[in-house]
Parts: structure tokens; C-alpha cells; sequence
């Protein structure tokens, strides 16, 4: 059996490079922050009872 090298023809297409705008404005997002108010608004209520009730802790129970 014989090798011979073989080299079959390729087709290459050139194709146009497609240039596309991305230079578009941003969508705004509609964003409710109610929930994210509420939520900081109950941390930091939640914060001021501790502290409130270690210094009544503190003052009651001498420690």
C-alpha cells in the first residue's frame, strides 16, 4: 500500500465583518424601594433595642 499526501482543496469564504452600534442608551429599570427601606429602617430599629436593652440591663442588674 502506498502513502501518498494528499491535500484536499479548502474553501474559505471570505465574509464581511458586520460592524453593529452598541452605542444605545441604557434602559432604566423601574425598581420599587420600599421593601429595601422597610428592611433598613427594622435593622436599625432592631440595633437600638439592643443597645437600649444592655444599658437597662446593665443599670438594673449592675453587671
Amino acid at each position: 500500500m502506498r502513502k501518498t499526501n494528499q491535500i484536499d482543496m479548502i474553501d474559505i469564504q471570505r465574509r464581511t465583518i458586520q460592524i453593529i452600534d452598541i452605542k444605545r442608551q441604557p434602559r432604566r429599570i423601574e425598581h420599587d424601594d420600599r421593601e429595601e427601606k422597610i428592611s433598613a429602617v427594622k435593622t436599625v430599629v432592631a440595633m437600638g433595642l439592643v443597645i437600649f436593652l444592655s444599658i437597662a440591663t446593665w443599670v438594673i442588674f449592675g453587671y
